[in-house]
């Protein structure tokens, strides 16, 4: 039940007034009711990750297999035919191929940002719909007056309470 925390984590990161302990169960009511298009939408961009991040890893982990099997033939007695510019094209790959991986995990924080975004609009649309619908105004105020204890009759007083 981790999915709603992703919510609650971007809340916290992009709204001001939000805490993370004390708002922690709104928030993660709020993540959990919204779970199935948190679901999708991290299922659709962790794939999307892991390709595009595979595709990139490609010439990183081609050196690392290659530097592997010439230390293993060298264990073994073999030369190694290695060109010297080995490290420097080790360590050049790496810093490029990091480098990339980073902008795919941006793409996933901006998903993330946008996902929220969408749960916060969603949120404010519902609570407009509400307030200006007028059957819903006004059931709520008549289920109000009449669950008071003491309801206003405009036709008659009671004398029974003694602030009346």
């Amino acid at each position: 039940m981790l999915l709603p925390l992703n919510y609650q984590c971007m809340r916290y990161l992009l709204s001001g007034e939000a805490r993370f302990f004390p708002d922690f169960t709104k928030s993660y009511a709020t993540g959990f009711r919204h779970i199935g298009f948190i679901f999708i939408t991290m299922l659709l961009t962790d794939i999307i990750t892991a390709v595009v991040g595979g595709i990139i890893s490609l010439p990183f982990l081609i050196l690392v297999v290659a530097q592997t099997f010439s230390a293993v033939g060298v264990v073994n007695g073999d030369p190694s035919g290695m060109p010297g510019y080995f490290a420097a094209l080790h360590g050049a790959t790496y810093g490029l191929t990091t480098m990339l991986l980073m902008y795919v995990m941006m793409f996933s924080i901006l998903v993330n940002m946008f996902m929220y975004g969408s749960i916060e609009q969603q949120r404010k649309e519902r609570r407009k719909t509400v307030l200006a619908t007028p059957e819903l105004s006004a059931n709520s105020t008549t289920t109000s007056s009449l669950s008071t204890p003491f309801t206003t009759n405009h036709h008659a007083t009671d004398y029974s309470h003694p602030n009346r």
